[in-house]
C-alpha cells in the first residue's frame, strides 16, 4: 500500500468570451462539485504542438474560484490579463482541492498549498 498526494483532477479545455471554463460531468460527478463550492486550482495557458508531441505552457496562476450554477468556473479578469487570455484559447486547469459551499469564505484567504485529500494505492 502506497500513499501519495496528488492532484484531484486535471483538464483541458477552451476559455469562452467571458472568462468561463465548464468542469467536465465526469470530474463534477466523481469528486462531488456541486454550485457555489470553491475550488482550489492551477491555471495554466497551454499550447499543445501536437506533431511536435509537446504541450507549451506559457504562463499559469494558483487560485480559488467558486463553482457556478451550471458547472463552470470564472477565470477572474486579472489572471486572464495576467495570462493573456483570450476567448477560445486553451487552458489547463489542475484541481488542488475543493471546499463545500458552507465554508467560511474569509478562511480560503488563508488556504495553504496543501490539499485535503491524498490518494491511496492498493495493491498497485
Amino acid at each position: 500500500m502506497k500513499e501519495t498526494k496528488e492532484p484531484l483532477a486535471k483538464f483541458q479545455a477552451k476559455v469562452n468570451k467571458d472568462g468561463r471554463v465548464s468542469i467536465p460531468k465526469q470530474i463534477k460527478d466523481v469528486l462531488g462539485f456541486e454550485s457555489d463550492d470553491y475550488l482550489k486550482v492551477i491555471i495554466r495557458k497551454i499550447n499543445a504542438a501536437k506533431e511536435e508531441g509537446i504541450i507549451y505552457v506559457y504562463g499559469q496562476a494558483f487560485v480559488v474560484l467558486r463553482v457556478g450554477i451550471r458547472g463552470y468556473i470564472v477565470i477572474p479578469q486579472k489572471i486572464r490579463r495576467d495570462l493573456g487570455l483570450k476567448p477560445n484559447e486553451s487552458v489547463e486547469i489542475v484541481i488542488l482541492d475543493y471546499y463545500p459551499s458552507t465554508t467560511d469564505p474569509q478562511e480560503l484567504e488563508k488556504l495553504s498549498s496543501s490539499t485535503r485529500f491524498r490518494y491511496l494505492f492498493l495493491d498497485v
